[in-house]
This record gives C-alpha cells, sequence and structure tokens, in this order.
C-alpha cells in the first residue's frame, strides 16, 4: 500500500560548525643535500581561488550553516522519486548515520537520486562528505544544480578517479576534468560554491574546478529538486554509495557578501 508523505520538521542545530578550508598553498621545503641545492618547484594559485572562492569562504567562517545534517536523527526531508508513480516522492533511506544511494532499486534503474527541497537556493556554499561502498570502477557519483528544463550544472566523481566539472544548456556544454585520488573506504570531502553566473568546487579543501559562466540566467525560478545527488552505473551490477554531513550556507543572506 501506498501513503502520502509528509515532510518532517528540521533537526535542532546542535554540532559545531565545521567550515570550508581557505586555501593557503604553503609548500613544506625539503632539507637541501649536502652536494646539491634541490628545485621547489610551486604551482601558482589560480586566479579564482584568490579573486572569488577565498572572499566567500572567509565571510562563512565561524558562520553557522542554515542547513546542517549529520543524519544521526530522522530523515530532515530527503526524498527520491519514481518515474510514473502517483504517491511521489517517497522518503530516502537512512544507513549506518548516512544518505544511502543504492542501485539497483528496480531491474532497469541506472541513476538512483535524491534531493532535498531545503537546498533549492540559487547561491550557495554546499560541503558535503561521501564514499563509494559496493560499486564498480566507472559508476560515477553526481552532484547537479538543475536551474531549469535543459540547463544543468554538474559535478562527477567516479569511482575510477576521474573527475568532471560540466555547465550544460541544450545542446551546447563547458566543460573541466581531471584525475583526482580515490582510497577506498575513506571519505572524501567536496565543496561547490555557486554565486551568480560563477560556480568552483574544492575536493578535500583543494581546489579542483571553476566555471566563469555556470548559469544562463541565475534568477530562473527553481524545483524543489533543483540540488540533487546521483549514483550512476550502466555495467548492470548493484552499487551503493553514502553522503554524510551536508553543511549549506545560503549566500543571498551573507552580509557585505558581494
Amino acid at each position: 500500500a501506498c501513503m502520502t508523505i509528509e515532510l518532517p520538521g528540521s533537526l535542532p542545530l546542535n554540532s559545531p560548525t565545521e567550515l570550508p578550508t581557505v586555501i593557503s598553498f604553503q609548500t613544506q621545503t625539503p632539507i637541501p643535500s649536502p652536494t646539491r641545492l634541490p628545485t621547489v618547484t610551486t604551482a601558482p594559485i589560480p586566479t579564482w581561488v584568490t579573486e572569488f572562492a577565498n572572499p566567500i569562504l572567509l565571510k562563512l567562517t565561524n558562520r553557522q550553516p542554515n542547513y546542517n545534517d549529520d543524519f544521526s536523527g530522522f530523515n530532515q526531508g530527503w526524498f527520491y522519486v519514481i518515474p510514473d508513480s502517483q504517491v511521489n516522492p517517497y522518503y530516502a533511506q537512512i544507513v549506518g548515520e548516512a544518505l544511502l544511494l543504492k542501485i539497483p532499486d528496480g531491474k532497469e534503474k541506472k541513476d538512483s537520486m535524491v534531493y532535498n527541497p531545503k537546498l533549492a537556493h540559487k547561491n550557495f556554499a554546499l560541503s558535503f562528505d561521501f564514499k563509494f561502498g559496493k560499486t564498480q570502477p566507472d559508476d560515477v557519483l553526481r552532484f547537479q544544480f538543475s536551474q531549469t528544463t535543459g540547463q544543468s550544472v554538474w559535478l562527477d566523481l567516479s569511482k575510477n578517479e576521474d573527475w568532471s566539472f560540466d555547465w550544460g544548456l541544450h545542446n551546447q556544454e563547458n566543460s573541466n576534468s581531471g584525475t583526482y585520488y580515490y582510497f577506498s573506504p575513506e571519505r572524501i570531502n567536496v565543496e561547490i560554491i555557486m554565486q551568480g553566473n560563477v560556480c568552483a568546487v574544492y575536493l578535500n579543501h583543494d581546489p579542483l574546478g571553476y566555471l566563469s559562466n555556470c548559469r544562463a540566467d541565475p534568477n530562473a525560478r527553481l524545483s524543489p529538486m533543483a540540488v540533487s545527488f546521483h549514483l550512476l552505473s550502466s555495467t548492470g551490477y548493484d552499487a551503493s554509495a553514502t553522503i554524510d554531513n551536508v553543511k549549506f550556507w545560503e549566500l543571498d543572506k551573507v552580509p557585505d557578501l558581494t
């Protein structure tokens, strides 16, 4: 039998605030050899870190998140939908004090998606931890911001240590991509900043990707499912991933932030 789901109330914010880290790019200098001085190379700090991301992160220092979920209590409004169902949405699974994404929910399901309407804001900073469970090397965890139908920003992190940060509007697409390090079953921290038309992402507090024009119209009206997490697979095998320690700051409510 199917039941109508009512949105539960929010859990009180009792845990201490953990904030994104401002990148300082300090490099430890090796001890020189007695016979030869080694060459030390320092990667330049990306301009978007100093001009866009760091000023925002500094403003968030010691500022309580507008939404905070360590999944230690009841479900704070996380849902998933089943296509063509007349009783959507359904409560997402909370297992082992973490949000669970699992494939398959059905025999042909290749995309396990969860969302929370409380995160549907236009300008925000988001921090969360994740780890892959039982999954194949090419399976992907995706964070997605869907502004309108056909216009999305998404970050893909695959089990095989490839990543891509993409913006798509119909048939047009901008993309950054590369590789990262993942040591299963350790958690990975992800930080995402979206302000106006600019979007940036950090992985384990290191700069990962940046899109200078990631949203064609940042003022468009959002749906409750605008911010979502996905587990993607094309293998037909079981797969799972967990998300934990979600923290969300509404940048429109931060004073003196331009």
